[in-house]
């Protein structure tokens, strides 16, 4: 038996939540009636890994709230901050999440997330120091709390 997995259920319910957009646009827009916004499945977690949301409470556990009270929601461009909130993005992006979905859930434009990702995955690979070690850092801890949520590893980060 075949099963999809989590990435493949999201993207197949978000095509049939935008056909069934679709087909009640052109109903309504023939009655005269308002246009119905886009709709989208935010996150289809599997219960035996972290979703989205879990991975920014378990950064959060890492930040200074004296420095940054609300966490990655803090509105602040401070570089350490930045970078944590880039390699959040560049986690929840290994792991299958869209770009908007990621972005809603921190908070910030699909754009920012995007350039984020692009960020952490070019200074990674010339072996920046603070960014290699910010990202160690937060990859042990999602580690460490996976491990001991789900008693299994965390799956690889590409």
């Amino acid at each position: 038996m075949n099963m999809l997995t989590t990435e493949k259920q999201t993207k197949l319910t978000n095509n049939l939540l935008g056909n069934i957009r679709d087909l009640l646009n052109s109903y309504f827009i023939e009655m005269g009636i308002a246009i119905i916004p886009p709709m989208e499945v935010v996150e289809i977690v599997d219960k035996n890994e972290m979703g989205m949301q879990e991975i920014v409470e378990v950064v959060n556990t890492t930040i200074d709230r004296k420095l940054y009270p609300a966490g990655l929601a803090t509105k602040s461009r401070k570089r350490d901050l930045v970078m944590m909130r880039q390699i959040v993005a560049y986690v929840c992006r290994s792991f299958g999440f869209q770009y908007q979905q990621i972005a809603r859930t921190m908070g910030v434009n699909h754009a920012t997330t995007i350039h984020g990702v692009t960020t952490v995955k070019n200074l990674l690979e010339h072996a920046d120091p603070d960014m290699v070690l910010a990202y160690e850092k937060i990859i042990e801890t999602l580690k460490a709390y996976h491990k001991d949520k789900y008693g299994k590893d965390l799956p690889k980060i590409t």
